[in-house]
């Protein structure tokens, strides 16, 4: 059975306006609700003597808006603002408010873009890829041409976010469009990774002895696989996956498939999640 919500306070005659956001809200859940979601936008202008007197008046909250009134006062930060307000009401668990509050401290002082790209960034950090490549192509089509760091990063990101999805050749597009925009070194070593993963091993030397850089950038990147696969040696993964090997040669095999079932399971779930959004 699913959770039973009683909603806080009064259900407001008139809305309050989130101009910003152009949204009206009359529920102190409704009001939480935005405050999350649109946290990527929201900026201290919400710390506002308006806001709190609506919550007073036609929220009929008036022991929250009593803990609202002295930061106006204090120039507290938006986080500190609609973080009191999420725990009063409590729509959402501890971990959750704490993150959006998070969010709020990591969106100060940035522009509108940057804001932008920190909500995508977020969705790629959630394991969201396909969604995250769809946003940050749109934001793309907004960015003006002299935000020629952001849209680099975006293109990096873009490129991680093909690499999760396992298409390496797009992933190496946006990393090769990223490298020509700054022509940093990780740029490069990024893009040689995907294209690594990408071709066939004869294909992918004649690509890089081609070209005297992308072959002294190639050794590089050779000495840190090696060194990733020293650590896989020493890694609890590793020992995990033998003990499960051996278990599957033993009479313990039970326990084998019943561990390869969960994981199976466990990747299924995560490819339905993908394939949903």
């Amino acid at each position: 059975m699913g959770k039973v919500l009683l909603s806080t306070g009064a259900y407001a005659k008139t809305p309050y306006y989130l101009e910003g956001l152009g949204v009206r809200v009359y529920s102190a859940e409704e009001l939480c609700y935005v405050l999350k979601e649109d946290a990527f936008f929201l900026d201290r202008s919400i710390v506002d003597r308006k806001l709190i007197r609506w919550i007073e008046e036609e929220l009929m909250l008036p022991k929250l808006a009593a803990a609202l009134y002295p930061l106006l006062q204090k120039k507290t930060d938006p986080g500190t603002f609609a973080g009191i307000i999420l725990q009063y009401v409590h729509l959402y668990e501890n971990d959750v408010i704490k993150k959006t509050e998070a969010v709020y401290r990591e969106g100060a002082g940035l522009s509108p873009f940057e804001k932008q790209k920190n909500r995508v960034d977020h969705l790629l950090t959630d394991g969201r890829y396909r969604t995250a490549v769809r946003e940050y192509d749109k934001l793309l089509k907004e960015l003006p041409e002299e935000e020629k760091l952001l849209s680099t990063a975006i293109y990096h990101n873009k490129g991680v976010a093909f690499s999760r999805l396992f298409w390496y050749e797009k992933a190496a597009e946006m990393f090769e469009e990223a490298y020509r925009r700054n022509g940093e070194e990780e740029e490069l070593t990024a893009f040689l990774t995907a294209k690594r993963m990408q071709l066939p091993e004869k294909e992918y030397v004649a690509f890089v002895t081609g070209s005297p850089d992308y072959y002294e950038a190639s050794m590089q990147l050779e000495q840190r696989l090696e060194k990733a696969a020293e650590d896989w040696q020493q890694s609890e993964e590793k020992r995990n996956t033998e003990e499960l090997l051996f278990k599957r040669q033993t009479e313990e095999a039970s326990y084998y498939y019943s561990e390869m079932a969960k994981n199976i399971e466990s990747l299924q779930e995560e490819y339905r999640a993908h394939v949903a959004l």
